[in-house]
């Protein structure tokens, strides 16, 4: 349901990455280890799932029409953990080396997590996204009231933010449906990925996202976004400076595969589920396809 790296200079050598898996009316956050070859060299293209961090278990139950429109997202920082409970209004955070559970924050509709450092906190909830201080006692993590830094945007989701710690990636929803980039120093806007839309009926339009959820940023300086819908399943790829659509993957099918070449253009691909119907280009020289 959600992944983060932690970056910070006190992160737990032990994982390269943290997943959250949200389900049977439970949160585990697990870490993700390299696996090693025939010689005991990392190969990072085999990742292996170790035991579970920690697993948490919600007051009020996570219901499926929860999670698709509300979600839990995760950010890990200098071995710290925080995540989204949104059934609880709460967003827990919790030690990465001992899988304790530090505190549980009261927050309505927390909807996106972001550690900035061992000492800030950012949350998206209704119409803007607020920074919390964290202040330490005996170890324990604790909030303030918190400031509103962003505000104005139509239903922010998910935060990410580059290696640098210099923007703020935004996923806004509502009748936006882009990536929103900001200076994360002076919350200044610098930047607007994707075009307004949504849901797309009609011919596509493929530099619309349509519900932008997982934000990453890799090494290349490109915009990874996981598309939180079921028509098209995308991941679409910017370039993170100009907001350039790269490239996009769909897919994948339904169980067993599936689609239908039209019998008089073998460039027709149609491909329907969940009552809907994709039509793709085919390029049999190139063996590329486009919606």
């Amino acid at each position: 349901d959600a992944a983060a790296t932690d970056v910070g200079a006190n992160r737990d050598p032990r994982f390269y990455a943290s997943v959250l898996v949200a389900g049977d009316n439970a949160i585990r956050v697990r870490g993700l280890t390299v696996a090693k070859d025939s010689v005991g060299n990392s190969v990072f293209d085999i990742a292996k799932v170790g035991p579970d961090i920690l697993t948490y278990v919600p007051k009020k139950p996570l219901s499926d029409n929860m999670m698709r429109q509300a979600g839990v997202t995760l950010s890990v920082h200098d071995g710290l953990i925080a995540f989204t409970v949104p059934t609880d209004n709460a967003v827990v955070l919790a030690d990465v080396r001992t899988g304790a559970v530090l505190n549980t924050v009261s927050i309505p509709a927390p909807k996106g997590v972001l550690l900035l450092s061992h000492d800030s906190l950012l949350v998206s909830t209704s119409g803007g996204v607020k920074r919390f201080a964290l202040t330490w006692t005996a170890g324990k993590p604790a909030l303030g009231a918190g400031t509103v830094v962003l505000s104005g945007l139509e239903d922010p989701r998910t935060i990410q933010t580059d290696s640098k710690r210099s923007r703020l990636y935004v996923a806004d929803w509502g009748k936006s449906n882009q990536v929103k980039v900001f200076n994360a120093s002076t919350f200044k806007p610098i930047l607007v990925i994707g075009q307004p839309g949504g849901l797309q009926v009609g011919a596509y339009n493929e530099l619309q996202m349509q519900h932008p959820n997982g934000l990453a940023l890799d090494d290349a300086g490109q915009l990874w976004v996981a598309e939180a819908d079921w028509m098209p399943k995308r991941v679409s790829i910017w370039d993170a400076a100009s907001g350039k659509l790269k490239r996009a993957h769909y897919g994948p099918p339904h169980y067993g595969g599936g689609g239908t070449i039209d019998p008089t253009d073998k460039t027709r691909l149609f491909y329907g589920e969940f009552g809907c119907t994709l039509e793709f280009k085919l390029d049999w020289k190139s063996g590329q396809a486009k919606l």
